[in-house]
Formats: C-alpha cells, structure tokens, sequence
C-alpha cells in the first residue's frame, strides 16, 4: 500500500525547499520525483506512479518554470502519508484542478516474494528488515521521549525518606536476621502466648524402654 503525494509548485525554488522538508523528515531520493517541463513529462509522471487522470491535468499545468513534486509514502511506519502531506503543504502550491492529490495505491500480492522473509533475522516481526531502518524512521522509545535503559535502583523505598509501608500498620519489621532467637517480639515472647497459656509444641523426653 502506498499513497503518491503530488504538488504543483511556481518554481523550483518552492519545490526544493518542499523536497528539503521531506528528506529531513526521512524520505529518501528513491521516494521523490521532481519533474520539470519537457517533452517527456508525462512518462517521468507514470514512472513517479502518478495517476492517469491526474497526468493530463499536470502536463497541461506544468510550463514555464511550474515544477511538480511527487513523493510515494509507504504504509508503514503508521502516519508517514500524513508527515509528507505536511511537508509538502507547508510551501504554497498552484492549484491545477487535480481531483485527488494524494492518491492511495493498493499494491498487488507478489506471490514469488511469499514465504522468503529471512527466518533467522532479529528484525522478523519489526516492520522493516533494511539497514538503516531506525535511522530513517526513528524508534517507538524516542518518539514517546523513554529512556532505553533505566539506571541501577539504590533505594528500597518508594516513600520519600526511605520507609515503608508496612510500617503504617506494623511494628515489628518484616524480615529479621537469625540470631538464635525464635521470636520476632522485643523480650522472646511468642504471639501465641497472648491467647494460649501451655505451649503449642512440647519435646518428648526420651524412654529407656524397648519393645
């Protein structure tokens, strides 16, 4: 799926500086045309993948120093239609009666290319496997403004000062080091104590007898 962009500007002043928009917003030479007028106008229009219609209409407009611009945005990464429509717009263009300016291409299925994708390739499930991909189109952490690496943590605590929550409603720390003790309470009494007066596990004292 592509859509091809097209404008028709007064000079070439304009159309450069428009063609100076696009290839900072990424698009490269083999996405851009800049035609002039001339005896093979039409056929440089077929080969940018203008639409017939709107080529009768260019050819008529596109004399003196006229100078059209077409570029072919591709389908991915979403919205690059719409930054070179912007692009383009941002430059006063000659309105030449052309119904639909940005014309939106449904490719056809290519059958020899299904099933030959590069398995092995760490890029398989991404949108595009050419070098040179991110530095075209940028990353998805960048244009959220994240950080790809976040720094090592120091702090245990998410509250200011360094405590903890469960302090609010617990006294008595959470984790202890072992030091011999089998009670966490002050003095090495134990919970059960509070509500049950004989002990909830007695040792068995060792008989001399046999059977």
């Amino acid at each position: 799926m592509t859509t091809v962009i097209s404008r028709l500007y007064a000079d070439a002043k304009t159309a450069n500086a428009a063609v100076a928009d696009l290839k900072k917003a990424g698009y490269k030479d083999d996405m851009l045309d800049v035609i002039k007028p001339g005896p093979s106008v039409k056929d440089a229009m077929e080969q940018a993948r203008v639409g017939s219609a709107a080529i009768e209409t260019y050819a008529s407009h596109l004399t003196g120093s006229n100078t059209l611009v077409v570029v072919r945005a591709p389908l991915m990464p979403p919205g690059a239609a719409y930054v070179a429509m912007d692009c383009v717009d941002a430059h006063p263009s000659v309105n030449a009666g052309v119904a639909n300016q940005n014309e939106y291409i449904r490719e056809s299925f290519d059958r020899s290319r299904f099933g030959k994708s590069v398995g092995n390739h760490r890029h398989i499930i991404g949108q595009d496997l050419t070098p040179g991909y991110s530095e075209r189109y940028g990353l998805v952490t960048q244009a959220f403004g994240l950080k790809h690496l976040k720094p090592h943590r120091t702090k245990r605590s998410a509250i200011e000062g360094g405590g903890f929550k469960s302090r609010m409603f617990w006294p008595m720390p959470l984790l202890k080091k072992k030091d011999g003790s089998s009670s966490a309470i002050s003095g090495g009494a134990h919970m059960s104590k509070f509500f049950w007066p004989m002990p909830l596990i007695s040792r068995r004292e060792a008989s001399a007898k046999t059977w």
